[in-house]
């Protein structure tokens, strides 16, 4: 009825690994981890999620809409996304893992020089769990990028 989403390599993956290159870091995908995260720094023992807006219900975003015909039915699917989401992340910190979520509406070409920035430091700082979305990533281009990097 619905057509699937497969697990591959998306455009923004694509993009999310490049960036780790130029970094430097070398990376395993879709590893054998409780929700089959996209990029694992394996020395690191950090887990990276590349999450569409739409599907992983991005609050905020304005690509997280829900269709008007059938919501139910969609409801239903978003609930039980969030549900897997929720569970794999527990899994994972519980494994201690580092976990960092990546919104797809922060993959831009535009917003690449302070995802960068964001990546590198997350991966040498010592946080647990962060996200990044769109909004920060525009809010540290227009300040002049640099300044307050949580780390």
């Amino acid at each position: 009825m619905y057509p699937t989403t497969k697990s591959s390599e998306s455009g923004k993956e694509r993009a999310v690994q490049q960036l780790l290159r130029d970094l430097g870091y070398s990376f395993v995908t879709h590893a054998r981890l409780p929700g089959t995260p996209d990029i694992l720094l394996a020395e690191k023992r950090i887990v990276i999620r590349i999450q569409g807006c739409f599907y992983h219900r991005h609050e905020g975003c304005r690509d997280c809409t829900t269709p008007k015909r059938f919501p139910d039915h969609w409801n239903k699917k978003f609930a039980g996304i969030q549900a897997r989401d929720r569970n794999a992340r527990f899994q994972l910190l519980g494994m201690r893992y580092r976990l960092l979520s990546i919104w797809g509406c922060a993959i831009r070409d535009h917003l690449a020089d302070p995802l960068r920035e964001r990546l590198a430091a997350f991966i040498e700082g010592t946080m647990r769990e962060r996200e990044i979305g769109k909004a920060e990533l525009l809010e540290a281009l227009h300040a002049g990028a640099a300044g307050s990097i949580a780390k």
